[in-house]
């Protein structure tokens, strides 16, 4: 039975080009895909290294090696950034268990929120910035009103209360991490003068207590 001859393959010649097989188009990059959990920890990274100031789109895109552009597919802007970031540092903070104690409870509250601004240096700034625009910011006077519902405040002096405490609590731990001042001679601070080597004695950690228990003791004053 005849058979159909095969063309032989050819052999390379000068001046042809060899045809190469299709090959799959490697994929531009194998950096892991865009999340907002990575912007928002790429975000609190840049908190921590240069303050709020430093922190904006572009420079969450730098850190993350991709366009500004995409930043928006997932984060609608800085504000909304800025919340994200202090939501997630406010929600890392642990309180201590509740003791059954109000003014214990509420102490411990207070101490482990200042714990937590003095250790964030950068913290602080945005938290009293954005104080009341965001839950994060709200959530030491959440904490605060849990605790004074139960010693049986009203809603009005729990919410006076609560804020006497937060104001306490982001003061102290603004000074704290500015440091202390130099206490000089001063003719024109005469009082400040007369008090100087008590001022110069006493510790933030003194000052803050003092000022907590002051706090307790007036809402003590005020519980049924």
């Amino acid at each position: 039975m005849p058979t159909q001859d095969r063309p032989e393959a050819q052999p390379d010649q000068p001046g042809r080009t060899r045809q190469q097989a299709p090959t799959r188009q490697q994929a531009p990059s194998d950096r892991p895909a865009l999340t907002r959990e990575a912007i928002v920890t790429t975000a609190a990274a840049i908190l921590d290294r240069a303050g709020p100031e430093a922190l904006s789109m572009r420079a969450v895109a730098a850190d993350l090696g991709c366009g500004v552009m995409s930043l928006y597919r997932h984060v609608a802007d800085r504000d909304e950034l800025l919340d994200l970031v202090l939501a997630r540092l406010v929600a890392a903070i642990t309180l201590p268990p509740r003791t059954g104690r109000w003014q214990d409870d509420l102490a411990g509250v207070a101490r482990a929120f200042r714990a937590a601004l003095v250790a964030r240096p950068q913290l602080t700034p945005l938290l009293t910035a954005r104080a009341g625009r965001n839950r994060g910011s709200l959530a030491l006077l959440d904490a605060a009103l849990a605790v004074l519902r139960d010693a049986g405040l009203d809603p009005d002096h729990a919410v006076l209360a609560g804020s006497a405490l937060g104001n306490l609590v982001a003061g102290a731990a603004l000074q704290e991490v500015a440091g202390a001042a130099p206490v000089d001679q001063d003719d024109d601070l005469a009082h400040l003068a007369w008090a100087r080597p008590a001022l110069i004695a006493t510790t933030a950690d003194e000052r803050f207590e003092f000022g907590l228990r002051l706090i307790i003791d007036g809402i003590e004053s005020r519980t049924p």
